[in-house]
């Protein structure tokens, strides 16, 4: 079963295509957008994010953030790590729902995603991909 580096789950979404999605974040984009929305999602590999807003300056940085200004985005997660997730969503997709994979850039890890989108839709779940297309096609 393929891995993927996950920055994000988001369950109950309303803005990531029609009707109630789950929307899973993928880890890393080949391109540096200026406007990107999110930019946390650029690095291709797990990392730490210090969000200063946060920081009640205890000097305890290294047995752990207590305030949340140290946070861990992304993690490598199989498809049925994801799947576990999306199914919990299942009763609220009705009729337009459904999974959203967005980014980063999806075609960055594209087996994960592919295998993904196969297993959402052998369970009937609608399927949607955000992307910026800047791939090599030829590959």
């Amino acid at each position: 079963m393929k891995t993927g580096v996950v920055a994000d789950i988001q369950r109950f979404s309303l803005h990531d295509g029609p009707g109630i999605r789950t929307s899973v974040f993928m880890k890393g984009c080949n391109m540096r957008c200026a406007w990107c929305h999110n930019p946390e999602t650029v690095a291709f590999e797990p990392e730490v994010l210090l969000a200063m807003e946060n920081c009640i300056g205890c000097g305890k940085c290294d047995e752990g953030c207590f305030s949340g200004a140290r946070v861990f985005c992304g993690r490598e997660m199989s498809v049925e790590d994801v799947m576990v997730q999306v199914m919990l969503d299942v009763p609220y997709y009705k009729d337009t729902g459904g999974l959203t994979i967005t980014g980063g850039e999806p075609a960055c890890q594209t087996g994960f995603c592919l295998e993904l989108i196969q297993r959402c839709r052998s369970e009937g779940i609608h399927t949607a991909v955000e992307t910026n297309m800047n791939i090599n096609w030829d590959e």
